[in-house]
């Protein structure tokens, strides 16, 4: 008599895309990018598009207002693939699901197009459409979302470390900072302090050195220091559920903060290890 996994994966295709689960898990939480909206913890992406290469895939998505910020999320394969295009259509559900599958998943789309996810121990499937909507109340599809932060992430060229912003200009950063990934989500997770669920935080320069700065003085204001040295920028303001997105990164991560104000613009702060990366736009203090 076959067992399970002989029966799940003897029906196995060249085009099934084999991953890690805990990895493939980590990464789909991370692209959520859980923060809170007026006290309560939200998703900022719901669906998103995986962009299968032969042996890495990537997450580009962005959140839900498509401009403000975008990233970008390699996941390693546990085995060569064929470039295809898998599409999430509910990231909260999938995650759900991969919680019942054993160590190494594949993921595929049937004829029909639906989502495919089998293990050794069982099989899952979704509805699915790149044409679906990225969120509930969103105009957008899950493949248009993809597209419009696939062309904001590739502004950044990070070799060159040039931003090019939407008129063609290239921008050079006011500085690049070097970051320890486990002290800045630390810094940026103590926006919960004392149930205050703060959605974003700032970044400034005290006593010579970077802080991140979080809360309020009735609940309790706290800053962290990120970095030895000053920055070379006004104090300015950043949320997006950078805290929950971060620790898929690597532990040494670079900040390159790009000044557009005098382009009509505001702060391009963007994350990166080297791989990973994220673009959020920052905003000026209040005075």
């Amino acid at each position: 008599m076959a067992t399970g996994r002989e029966v799940y994966m003897s029906g196995r295709k060249s085009n099934d895309v084999a991953f890690n689960n805990t990895t493939l898990q980590n990464a789909l939480k991370a692209a959520r990018r859980i923060t809170f909206v007026g006290g309560a913890k939200q998703p900022q992406c719901y669906a998103c598009i995986i962009k299968v290469g032969p042996a890495v895939a990537n997450i580009v998505s962005g959140v839900k207002d498509g401009i403000t910020s975008v990233h970008d999320i390699p996941i390693v394969l546990e085995e060569p693939a064929t470039e295809c295009e898998l599409c999430i259509p509910n990231l909260n559900d999938v995650i759900g699901a991969l919680k019942t599958h054993g160590d190494i998943v594949y993921l595929s789309h049937k004829p029909n197009g639906n989502l495919l996810i089998y293990s050794n121990k069982r099989q899952t499937t979704f509805m699915s459409s790149p044409l679906a909507k990225a969120y509930p109340s969103s105009r957008n599809s899950i493949i248009k979302q993809h597209q419009d932060a696939v062309e904001i992430a590739t502004r950044f060229d990070l070799e060159m470390a040039i931003y090019t912003d939407t008129k063609g200009k290239k921008h050079s950063p006011v500085c690049i900072i070097n970051l320890e990934r486990d002290i800045l989500v630390d810094a940026l997770s103590v926006a919960n302090l004392n149930g205050q669920n703060e959605s974003t935080c700032s970044m400034e320069t005290i006593d010579g050195a970077t802080f991140i700065k979080s809360g309020n003085t009735l609940k309790g204001q706290t800053s962290t220091i990120v970095h030895p040295h000053e920055i070379p920028t006004e104090p300015f303001k950043f949320g997006g559920g950078l805290e929950n997105l971060l620790p898929v990164f690597g532990e040494e991560i670079k900040l390159y903060i790009y000044d557009m104000r005098d382009y009509g613009g505001k702060y391009v702060l963007v994350f990166s290890d080297g791989h990973a990366l994220v673009l959020q736009v920052g905003v000026p203090n209040e005075v």
